[in-house]
């Protein structure tokens, strides 16, 4: 075992607050998380086969949570990121396990009532287990930034992030709603937008918003 690193992470003070002009009130796209869980998440390497784009991903996860929630995963409701990563606030009862999903429907871009439902293998296993007391100590400049922190706030981004994934069309990191839409020249529409993401900060964490 690699013996962890000894030098606390140092954080930049900032200069001391000024004394001359107006005081003013500004309006941040920061918020921040006022508390913390200290749990344990548990990391889960998903492999969906054959290979497709996260929004499948997204329909086959949904299917999967919805079959086995009770029967193998523990009664949880892990989160996923649409690729690789889920995270769940309980332990499986197992290391690894092949799951097959049949999705009601044609995903392909043209669809056909004749073809048969489509069928997936999902391969679930753990992947490390992530404590969150190390993450409060690093953000409170007590330890150092280790892997265990960097996949905790992957964890915190994935969990803001799975709710909107799941109803909103996804470009990249942001998340777009035709709800508001303006027509444009010939076909096009303009849609409304918003991107968040987990971020830590001196003694917090914190969320960032920004309008699209």
């Amino acid at each position: 075992m690699a013996t962890p690193p000894t030098q606390v992470t140092e954080y930049v003070r900032r200069p001391a607050p000024g004394k001359v002009g107006k005081v003013v009130n500004i309006h941040s796209n920061f918020f921040e998380v006022k508390q913390l869980p200290n749990i344990t998440i548990h990391h889960y390497d998903v492999t969906v086969t054959p290979d497709v784009p996260p929004p499948v991903n997204r329909k086959i996860f949904q299917q999967l949570t919805t079959s086995y929630r009770e029967s193998d995963l523990n009664g949880a409701r892990p989160v996923f990121d649409g690729r690789k990563n889920m995270f769940s606030p309980k332990a499986f009862p197992f290391e690894s396990r092949m799951f097959e999903i049949v999705l009601a429907g044609d995903i392909t871009p043209n669809p056909n009532p004749a073809r048969p439902p489509p069928k997936f293998k999902v391969k679930v296993k753990k992947a490390s287990t992530i404590n969150l007391e190390e993450l409060h100590r690093f953000l409170n400049g007590r330890s150092p930034l280790t892997n265990n922190c960097l996949t905790a706030i992957m964890a915190l981004d994935v969990l803001i992030r799975h709710q909107p994934a799941m109803l909103y069309a996804t470009v990249g990191r942001s998340f777009y709603t035709p709800i508001g839409k303006q027509a444009l020249a010939g076909p096009l529409d303009v849609w409304r937008g918003f991107y968040q993401s987990a971020r830590p900060a001196v003694g917090m964490s914190s969320l960032q918003f920004f309008l699209l």
